[in-house]
């Protein structure tokens, strides 16, 4: 967030800081990430992986 050659993309999950960074220009590469996160979300395996590896806020 603080450095201006980036842009931020969807909400927070935890309060540690995270992403996939993908460089400029790299288009098809972009759209490939994006489908696979989608298919992770539409069919439940995002969920479990977040279950296990993401620990619940106390």
């Amino acid at each position: 967030a603080d450095n201006p050659g980036y842009r931020l993309a969807g909400g927070n999950f935890t309060q540690e800081p995270y992403g996939i960074a993908i460089n400029k220009g790299q288009d098809d590469f972009l759209i490939k990430v994006n489908e696979a996160l989608n298919k992770l979300k539409s069919n439940g395996v995002y969920d479990e992986i977040y279950a296990k590896w993401i620990p619940e806020m106390e």
